[in-house]
Parts: structure tokens; sequence; C-alpha cells
């Protein structure tokens, strides 16, 4: 589904992955069964009943496992300019702490890590939490609350496309219509626009990661999170 979502954006023949971070598959088997909102926009077809998107990764061999993928890509980017943001579990992200070296090169290359609240996997973010060494910002759900995305906006927002999976995606996981939280969103805007006014970091503080999987801010002036 990634991958498709990305062909649709791209221009011209795919980017060189020395540029463009590729698209990792997870290795582990087996893993969970496809969600209903993933299949409605994989499995259309167009009227010859090919893919309506186009996609090029079936199997890790198409491109490469996820935590090695990462590891690997931070190797070919500048110093102190990646900024991760992290919105699903962090199973496959703790697993790059495991890797010789990784952690200088996470001091190096990344200038923050960014996690949108989603349940996570415990004990691999409390890892990630202990472990991380640049700064740790979080965005809970309640920024994602008060910036809900308004489905009705579907229909114009991708206009210009005659489909799209994301629109395939939205309509299927939910009844529509429906507006749905954008911490994500707002996550990502704050990666590519940290300096600006639109967000405001608070005091310092510490993630907690329950055992239900559920993330807390506490404010914490000894806290290396904010």
């Amino acid at each position: 589904f990634a991958d498709a979502v990305s062909r649709v954006y791209q221009l011209g023949p795919p980017p060189n992955a020395n540029r463009v971070l590729p698209i990792g598959l997870a290795a582990d088997k087996p893993l969970p069964a496809d969600g209903p909102m993933f299949k409605a926009a994989i499995d259309r077809v167009d009227e010859k009943g090919q893919p309506l998107y186009r996609r090029g990764i079936r199997r890790v061999s198409d491109t490469a496992e996820v935590s090695a993928l990462m590891r690997n890509s931070l190797s070919y980017i500048p110093d102190g300019m990646v900024t991760l943001v992290l919105s699903a579990p962090a199973t496959y992200l703790a697993r790059i702490l495991d890797y010789s070296g990784a952690l200088d090169l996470i001091k190096g290359k990344v200038r923050t890590m960014i996690v949108s609240e989603c349940k996570q996997d415990p004990v691999a973010m409390r890892r990630v939490l202990a472990e991380w060494p640049s700064p740790v910002v979080f965005c809970g759900r309640d920024v994602g609350d008060a910036l809900p995305y308004p489905g009705a906006m579907l229909a114009t927002d991708f206009d210009w496309a005659p489909s799209h999976p994301v629109v395939d995606y939205y309509r299927a996981a939910n009844k529509m219509p429906y507006d749905t939280p954008a911490q994500d969103v707002a996550a990502v805007l704050h990666a590519i626009r940290p300096k600006s006014d639109l967000f405001q970091l608070s005091e310092q503080g510490t993630i907690q990661v329950l055992d239900s999987g559920q993330l807390q801010f506490k404010p914490d002036a000894t806290g290396k999170h904010t």
C-alpha cells in the first residue's frame, strides 16, 4: 500500500535509493492479516483486470527488510539532517539498536524523533525511549482531536486524480462520512517546519508506556522529552 501511494506522486522513473528513502517490507512470518482498508485499494483493478495502482513490492527481495533498510539508509544522509516520525508500533525501530554502531549513527544523523501517539508495542517502545540518543517530541492524540481531517474534503482534496489509494483506504476504514484525528499529519508538518509558529513545545517531561500499549506524557523537569 505504501508503495502504491508513493507511486501516485512519482514523476518519471523510480528515484535512486540514495536520494529517496525506499519502502521496506517486514520479513516476519506470519504477518498480520491485511486490513480491509488496505485491500480496498490494493485489490482494485482497471477495465482490463490489472491492478489499478502501480506497485513493485511483493516480497522482501523486491526491496529490503525494514530494520536493515532504516539503519543502512542513515549512513547515506548528512549529519543532523534526519527527522524521524514514528506513527506505528516501535517493533522494527527497536531492532535498529541491535546493529553495531547504531547508537552513534543515530546520534550523528537524527536531530529529532517525533512520536505520533498510537497503540504501541510496550517492550519495543520502552527500549527505544530508554536508549534513543537524540531529542524526542511527543505528538499526542489530543493534537489530532483538535485538528481532525474532515472526511467531506476527500471529494475536493483528491479531485485531481480519477482514483487514489488514500481515498479508497479512508472510505473503507470507517463508516462514511467521518472525520479522523490528524496527529500524524501534525507530526509530519512539525518535522518539516520545526521553527514555524504552528506548534509550541511543552516543558520537559517523560513519555510513559503503559502495559496496554497506551502512551502518556508526564511533565518532569529532569525528563528528556517534550
